[in-house]
């Protein structure tokens, strides 16, 4: 299920932005056999601990539109919506692994040869990969700093061109050492803290699912106008997912359309697709079919998971030392006031 229900005593919900049904795929039972445990990686303590999948990659009321003017049964709209999708993906999961299984134990001369994916399948994955892309903790703080660093930059430019010449007056009233610069100074930090104001928990979880629901078909279009080839891991080093799973090559400031992108999900430790834009020196690798990956190519795509992920990587071994030292020589780029967008003045 996509949402839990942890404490009866509070009801505390915790809803999954990476569904439990993929993070059983990176699991393993407890000794107990009642309980489905993962090795995590926290990115901001460097530290790494095994921990229960019903409470991994959740949120309390994540998706939950908590403002009181709207209906009670409209305020799990968003969770409603990726709960169906989960529904009907889970099962279509377990198929395409079973398929995978039987191609793989086939004779090794054919097997790199069969297109695993026709094109109904194709799009089924791309509208799940779009989906899963669109809804975790990452993306939203993605879109909330894009739409606080633009926001601002519209109702600053307006009152600093606009309204100095009005304010500066009173300003000067109350402060005779002002001048024009401190106006400004101070108008723009007025406004920032105005447009900060707008966008609270409460307001953050609309604007995401109005973004989600605008943009899913054309995120799930793009995905299918590259090529996707199946990445086999045969090798000893099992693959990362994490808490945002669906990354991109370039890691920063680089757009899922964007020319030449390698885009990556794993499916389980040993399976991955590679998606690329059809200007990536490797788009003709075999489409929808498999691709025998090196340890080096392996160590890519894990490196991918832990620079795009908001704060935790997922595991099915304590494995993670490449996340230790990626972290070790870049702690600026992963702290939790880390810049996303980088906005660029037409000045």
């Amino acid at each position: 299920m996509n949402t839990t229900k942890i404490n009866n005593l509070d009801n505390t919900i915790k809803e999954h932005y990476v569904p439990r049904f993929y993070l059983e795929r990176f699991s393993n039972p407890s000794k107990s056999g009642n309980e489905q445990k993962i090795w995590i990686f926290n990115k901001l303590t460097q530290k790494s601990f095994l921990h229960n999948i019903d409470t991994t990659a959740t949120g309390n009321y994540f998706y939950d539109f908590l403002f009181d003017f709207i209906e009670e049964d409209k305020k799990k709209t968003f969770d409603t919506d990726l709960q169906k999708l989960e529904d009907f993906i889970a099962p279509f999961y377990k198929k395409f692994e079973k398929r995978l299984y039987y191609i793989l134990k086939s004779d090794e001369r054919k097997q790199y040869k069969i297109r695993v994916l026709n094109n109904n399948q194709k799009q089924v994955w791309a509208k799940f990969l779009a989906a899963q892309a669109l809804r975790t903790p990452e993306f939203r703080n993605l879109l909330q700093e894009v739409k606080q660093k633009t926001d601002k930059a519209k109702i600053t430019e307006y009152f600093l061109e606009q309204q100095v010449q009005k304010h500066i007056k009173p300003i000067k009233r109350y402060f005779p050492e002002s001048n024009i610069e401190y106006a400004k100074e101070f108008l723009a930090n007025q406004t920032s803290q105005l447009v900060n104001n707008l966008y609270t928990k409460e307001s953050i979880s609309l604007l995401h699912y109005d973004f989600f629901k605008n943009h899913i078909h054309k995120l799930q279009k793009i995905f299918l106008t590259h090529k996707w080839t199946i990445g086999i891991n045969q090798t000893n080093i099992p693959f990362y997912t994490s808490d945002h799973p669906v990354v991109k090559n370039p890691y920063f400031m680089t757009g899922y359309s964007s020319e030449g992108v390698e885009i990556m999900f794993p499916v389980n430790s040993k399976t991955i697709f590679v998606i690329r834009e059809k200007e990536h020196p490797r788009s003709n690798d075999g489409d929808c079919k498999l691709v025998n990956l090196s340890e080096e190519e392996v160590t890519g795509y894990n490196a991918a998971q832990v620079y795009c992920s908001n704060q935790f990587i997922y595991c099915q071994e304590n494995n993670f030392e490449l996340a230790q030292e990626i972290c070790k020589n870049n702690h600026d780029a992963f702290s939790e006031d880390r810049n996303r967008v980088i906005f660029i003045s037409n000045e």
